[in-house]
């Protein structure tokens, strides 16, 4: 945890809204920071189309809390990012920063002040479905710091409300002590309600951490869509996931595959954590089964989710006792 001296730009510019950031942008979407030019003042976007940080402040108030936990918005924190900034080792100011390294990236990291920093991605998936989102997480931070540097991939339909984790989008540490090397990479299928919206916020937030806060790059953004509304449609009737409920102990779950090829079966928490992946790999076309082992997990409402064929499907079962 760092209390190093924020600048608290209170002026009109911090509270100005960044019309660039603040325009949705048509998929596919990509963002890999190599321009340099994008971001040239402090905590302005208005270079950088469809993207903004915030500093996220007091959206935590415990150190450390859990970042899945985070879900309300944090729009009305101050608008956020330090440019030009070279030492991600030495620059102990938390919260957004762009960081013109060998390979240029843009960074957060936790601080006393900057409880749960971020940046918000929007984008238009009007008549699109099978909703991806793909970045690199990068430590980029060399110094002998040692934090549990959590990550949270989050998202939204519409223009107000709090965030919904999506399945499988948080990481407990992305960061390793004395080394810039580790990469954490991310590849979500958002859930279906995030197809064929005209507003879709997708958030990667970090918080304040025990411990002095390491520099996290969200690099290589990347969101696509695997097919059209139209399509996905038809997918669907052919892709099925049927699973009793509630569960106890174990059960027997019946899917439908409409075509050979790679599938995955996830069970996730409330929280969007894996608990159990019951089926990925390669699987022929046709009816199959999975067992799903609840008999160690605590009682309580878990996401089943079955990927194949560019589309997906979820059901939702309580387990009980």
């Amino acid at each position: 945890m760092r209390f190093a001296t924020l600048s608290l730009a209170l002026g009109a510019a911090l509270l100005a809204p960044a019309a660039g950031a603040q325009t949705a942008q048509t998929l596919p979407f990509t963002q890999n920071w190599t321009s340099t030019g994008l971001i040239t003042a402090d905590d302005t976007w208005t270079g950088v189309p469809g993207i903004i940080g915030y500093r996220g402040d007091a959206l935590a108030t415990i150190i450390p809390t859990d970042a899945a936990t985070i879900l309300a918005d944090g729009a009305a924190t101050p608008i956020d990012v330090t440019a030009n900034q070279t030492t991600p080792s030495t620059f102990i100011t938390g919260g957004v920063a762009e960081f013109e390294i060998t390979d240029p990236v843009v960074a957060l990291q936790g601080s006393g002040t900057a409880d749960a920093p971020h940046i918000v991605i929007r984008v238009i998936t009007t008549g699109l479905s099978s909703i991806r989102f793909r970045c690199n997480l990068r430590d980029i931070d060399d110094a002998a710091d040692d934090a549990a540097q959590q990550v949270a991939i989050q998202y939204r339909v519409g223009t107000t409300g709090d965030y919904v984790n999506v399945p499988g989008g948080y990481f407990a540490d992305v960061t390793t002590a004395v080394t810039a090397t580790q990469v954490t990479p991310v590849d979500l299928t958002l859930p279906a309600n995030a197809n064929n919206v005209a507003d879709l916020f997708i958030r990667v937030l970090t918080t304040n951490a025990i411990g002095s806060d390491e520099w996290v790059g969200v690099d290589d953004i990347q969101v696509t869509s695997g097919t059209t509304a139209g399509e996905a449609g038809a997918n669907a009737s052919a892709l099925r996931l049927d699973a009793p409920n509630p569960v106890r102990g174990s059960a027997t779950l019946a899917y439908a595959l409409p075509a050979s090829g790679a599938a995955r079966l996830t069970v996730y928490d409330v929280l969007g954590r894996t608990v159990a992946v019951l089926l990925d790999g390669t699987q022929a076309a046709g009816t199959g089964v999975a067992t799903f082992n609840a008999s160690t997990l605590a009682p309580g409402a878990y996401v089943l989710r079955l990927e194949a064929a560019g589309s997906a499907v979820t059901r939702t079962v309580s387990v009980v006792r």
